[in-house]
């Protein structure tokens, strides 16, 4: 009996995979598994003999012993890096943005989410009537889930401009050879180790009938690691049909944030010395990161925003050419620019709003976050898929992903000003710190995660929206302890290292920091 007689109905082969016990057995370590075996042996030998000196030096009260050379040893030590890693304080540091923690966290969450729901797709036994269950108003959340990738584009541009103002202020001058370095140091290590896994042993660990797909994944990463590492993966990783072929595929953001990164002191330097001058710069800029994508959407005929339902050479043509484009996700970063510099302005002034400017806030930002998430509900459909036109393509997908970031630009400003009400206390808990603290490493190796769990699985999935969440929630379980892991020998360490080298800004003056503290822009009421 061949394979063809045992499927009947409507089902048919669309490929063939079989292993057996000594096919699965048969892997062989090359020279580059041993390698990145050997760096992940002594990262972890390092963590432990540190901890092991760190309780030493605790147990004899020597502490003059951690200004020695030891203090380049300590910097891994795994028990003095949880203590970091899961402190919380109830009082926020001076001048701290306290609800980005729930925002970075929220969503974090909502990118997992959005992923989860295509990560097994070839494995769902119901596909054929996916289109009934992707319908409903309320699953634009999930199926316009990209804004939630603006609102990391935002709280970058946010935070980078509060950051480098607040350090001008202090100094009168900012040193962007450190300021870049910082960046780099923070920020490759941890994409080199998952680059590293990928392309070594992560092949090792999945069995069943799609483990195929890690071994391709491995042969991507052996030809594309470096463009990663070097944060051009968003230029060069496609092929003749518009496919992205990364190593990590989701560090495309870490490229264009990145990219974006490099033009921030051009933007903020003017800001200080200049400030009419450097609000003509960013005013320009702002209408730019808008127009920019306006108009390369209506030209190249691209879809307005990711849509259910189109064409996958559609799908892949609006991935390479604007998706992924740092010219056309500036909006939502300028946005937090902008953010940024007026809550720095403000800082030192009396900043109070009345009641009904507070009600009308609210109110604006709920009417901009709603139609920028449910905006493309009648085109993005699987079922009776209506026809965008030019309009629309001009004004969603030039505008949308910056009218969502206003929106948050209102939350940020009204909860660190003290009209948060119930939203700044949600946002603002301090449990939330820990996970917040972890969410780059949640973002490298969430997909990694949720590969490794798909790709285990033997038989097809029933889906409904209540597995996907149930499945979420297991992801996100499991990433979080590979993200421990990655934050306490890599992340945390480097950065240990990089305070011990190179230093940090200086320190604010006892009088600033006073001045700071009476400021009613970072009080809390």
């Amino acid at each position: 009996m061949t394979m063809e007689d045992t499927l009947t109905g409507n089902k048919w082969i669309v490929g063939v995979y079989c292993t057996t016990d000594e096919t699965e057995n048969q892997y062989q370590f090359l020279p580059g598994d041993i390698a990145f075996i050997v760096v992940v042996s002594i990262l972890f030998t390092l963590v432990v003999v540190a901890a092991i000196v760190d309780i030493f030096i605790d147990m004899t009260g020597n502490q003059d012993i951690r200004k020695g050379p030891l203090k380049y040893l300590l910097v891994f030590s795994l028990s003095t890096n949880i203590k970091k890693l899961f402190h919380v304080s109830e009082k926020g540091a001076r001048g701290s943005i306290d609800c980005i923690h729930g925002i970075r966290l929220l969503s974090m969450t909502w990118v997992v989410w959005g992923h989860q729901y295509v990560m097994n797709f070839s494995m769902y036994s119901n596909i054929m009537i996916l289109g009934s269950k992707t319908t409903g108003l309320f699953f634009q959340i999930v199926a316009n889930a990209t804004v939630s990738v603006d609102s990391f584009f935002f709280m970058s541009g946010l935070l980078v401009s509060y950051g480098v103002m607040r350090e001008l202020q202090r100094t009168g001058r900012l040193n962007v050879i450190k300021l870049y370095v910082h960046r780099l140091v923070r920020l490759t290590p941890p994409i080199a180790i998952t680059v590293g896994y990928l392309a070594t042993i992560a092949h090792f660990f999945p069995k069943g009938p799609r483990a195929w797909m890690m071994e391709f994944g491995k042969e991507i990463c052996h030809d594309s690691w470096w463009k990663d590492i070097l944060y051009v993966n968003n230029f060069n990783t496609f092929d003749e049909d518009n496919q992205m072929l990364d190593c990590v595929g989701q560090c495309w953001y870490t490229a264009v944030d990145t990219q974006l990164f490099l033009v921030a002191p051009l933007l903020l330097l003017p800001l200080h010395f200049y400030p009419r001058i450097g609000q003509g710069i960013l005013y320009v800029f702002s209408l730019a990161s808008v127009l920019t994508p306006a108009i390369i959407t209506v030209v190249g005929n691209y879809p307005p925003g990711s849509l259910v339902g189109i064409p996958p050479e559609e799908a892949n043509r609006h991935m390479r050419y604007l998706y992924v484009k740092p010219w056309c996700r500036a909006g939502s970063w300028v946005v937090g620019i902008w953010t940024g510099y007026i809550l720095f302005k403000y800082s030192q002034k009396k900043f109070s709003l009345k009641p009904w400017q507070v009600v009308t806030g609210w109110t604006v930002a709920l009417f901009l976050a709603t139609s920028s998430l449910f905006g493309m509900y009648s085109y993005s459909q699987l079922d009776d898929v209506m026809e965008y036109g030019v309009m629309t393509q001009f004004f969603y997908g030039g505008f949308h992903r910056a009218v969502w970031a206003l929106a948050l630009a209102w939350v940020v400003v009204a909860c660190h000003t003290g009209n948060g009400g119930v939203v700044n206390s949600f946002l603002s808990y301090p449990g939330w710190q820990p996970l917040s603290r972890l969410t780059y490493s949640i973002f490298l190796m969430s997909i990694v995660v949720q590969q490794s769990i798909g790709m285990a699985k033997k038989s097809t999935i029933y889906v409904t929206h209540k597995e996907i969440i149930i499945e979420t929630c297991g992801s996100l379980f499991m990433t979080a302890i590979a993200a421990t892991i990655v934050s306490l020998s890599v992340e945390s360490p480097i950065l240990g290292l990089e305070k011990l080298l190179l230093g940090r800004p200086a320190e604010p003056t006892r009088r600033e920091m006073e001045n700071d503290d009476k400021s009613p822009l970072t009080s809390r009421k």
